[in-house]
């Protein structure tokens, strides 16, 4: 048989104080994480905000020069000109802003995971500019067309 040695009431003290500041210490780290997420999300809101408010102004600009160029129209061909402009600067216009906000909210998740508790090994495994090809890709994919390229066509 063993034999116990019963606790002193001091180190019961000393173990419960300790568990006491363990559960502080992790609380801190908690709600230090849940400011800084929410720092960011409130920075990607901010991002966001302000793609959308350059969107509407660079249509607010468009717009007033189509309707000029609408009333001064003389035919049929002029009116259905000015229509396509319209309507290829909408979708342009459409893709930029979409780009715009996907290049935002992946700064928005890569400031969160920044700030993610994750082992520091596995942010290491990927480069910081790992998605600048792929976006540039993906840019020139839609934005070709746009331009007058014509895609290219299976033999």
């Amino acid at each position: 048989m063993s034999a116990r040695t019963p606790r002193s009431p001091e180190s019961a003290a000393e173990t419960a104080a300790s568990t006491q500041a363990d559960t502080v210490e992790q609380s801190r780290q908690g709600l230090a994480l849940y400011a800084e997420g929410t720092t960011a999300l409130l920075r990607g809101a901010e991002a966001f905000h302000q793609v959308q408010l350059q969107m509407l102004q660079r249509l607010a600009l468009n717009h007033p020069q189509a309707a000029e160029k609408l009333r001064s129209a003389n035919s049929a061909v002029e009116l259905a000109s000015v229509q396509s402009e319209l309507m290829v600067s909408g979708l342009q216009e459409l893709t930029r802003y979409m780009q715009d906000l996907m290049v935002a909210g992946m700064r928005v998740q890569g400031e969160l995971m920044s700030n993610s508790p994750a082992p520091a090994a596995a942010r290491a495994a990927t480069p910081p500019n790992a998605l600048g090809p792929m976006l540039q890709a993906w840019q020139t994919m839609f934005m070709a067309p746009l331009n007058g390229a014509t895609p290219a066509r299976p033999h």
